[in-house]
C-alpha cells in the first residue's frame, strides 16, 4: 500500500509541474523560500530515504542527496 502512495505521489507531483518552464521551477531569489525545484527534490529524497532505503535496504541514488536534501 505504500509503494502505491507513494507512486502515485510522483505521478501527481509531476502533473502539478508538467507545464512549467526552467524560471518557473527555479522561481524567484528569496532567502525564506527554496526554489520549487529544490522542494520537488526534497519530496523525491524523502521517497528514496523512507521507502527505497529504511524499507527495502536500498543504497542511496546520490552519494550527496542527504547533504542536499536532509534538512
Amino acid at each position: 500500500m505504500l509503494g502505491e502512495w507513494v507512486v502515485d505521489a510522483r505521478r501527481r507531483t509531476f502533473e502539478l509541474v508538467a507545464d512549467l518552464d526552467d524560471p518557473q521551477l527555479l522561481g524567484s531569489r528569496l532567502a525564506i523560500v527554496n526554489p520549487l525545484l529544490w522542494e520537488i527534490g526534497h519530496v523525491a529524497w524523502f521517497q528514496e530515504k523512507w521507502v527505497l532505503r529504511h524499507l527495502l535496504n536500498e543504497p542511496p541514488i546520490r552519494a550527496d542527496g542527504d547533504a542536499l536534501w536532509d534538512s
